[in-house]
């Protein structure tokens, strides 16, 4: 029983020293990109010794995986229930107007929430630059989560405006839907010296959501708003 109760400790000693160079790993690298990042940044970060990283991942390389795999996860955890949800209902081919522009506004505020909060600015800052400069990782994002979100706004997109869900001009009226809440993110310090603070307030996120879901029912409310191919 004596051993049993070390060897748990140990374990769990071991799963708290990875997930803390996990967690750095994801400040650091998001910082300052995979090449800027040092093992000795990180582990500092961590408050672990140098040595953890080859001992739990072998290289930077493999950490920088775990980062990755680490980051999905959080990604189907929080945005992937609500996006099954949304093309469950789009199986309906008849959808009400109405009712698309709920699911798209009801995606966007999810993005809103995640994207604003101060706790999601590592995750953020690390997506951001595989989306600058994409290394392998971003296949993996986008195989298993970006692709699906961006693929879910385009079929709604596409219903409103009368176009194929196929054709590029859905697909870049999606991205620029999208773009409403990367904004918030991607040039952040803008808007945050204009207000006059360091991080979004409650009241801030509330008045986003607020303009982008007026920008969105001004965008596709009307029937008239429809393909410039129409």
């Amino acid at each position: 029983m004596k051993r049993r109760k070390l060897v748990e400790g140990k374990a769990e000693t071991d799963e708290s020293a990875r997930g803390k160079l996990i967690s750095a790993g994801i400040e650091v690298f998001g910082e300052y990109g995979f090449d800027g990042a040092t093992t000795r940044m990180i582990s500092s970060r961590a408050g672990v010794n140098l040595a953890a990283i080859p001992y739990y991942f072998g290289s930077k390389k493999e950490l920088y995986r775990a980062v990755v795999e680490q980051i999905i996860i959080y990604a189907m955890e929080s945005v992937k229930p609500l996006l099954d949800r949304i093309n469950a209902e789009l199986a309906d081919r008849n959808l009400p107007r109405k009712r698309l522009l709920e699911l798209l506004m009801e995606q966007l505020s999810l993005y809103v929430n995640l994207t604003l909060t101060s706790d999601m600015r590592h995750f953020d800052f690390f997506i951001l630059r595989e989306q600058i400069r994409p290394s392998e990782a971003f296949s993996v994002f986008y195989n298993k989560i970006t692709k699906y979100e961006h693929s879910t706004c385009t079929e709604i997109v596409a219903r409103l405006t009368g176009v194929s869900p196929d054709s590029d001009e859905a697909m870049i009226r999606a991205h620029s839907v999208l773009g409403e809440v990367a904004v918030f993110f991607a040039i952040r310090e803008t808007i945050l010296r204009r207000l006059g603070r360091k991080e979004f307030t409650e009241k801030d996120i509330e008045t986003v959501r607020h303009v982008i879901m007026g920008n969105i029912q001004a965008q596709f409310g009307g029937r008239g708003n429809c393909s410039r191919n129409q």
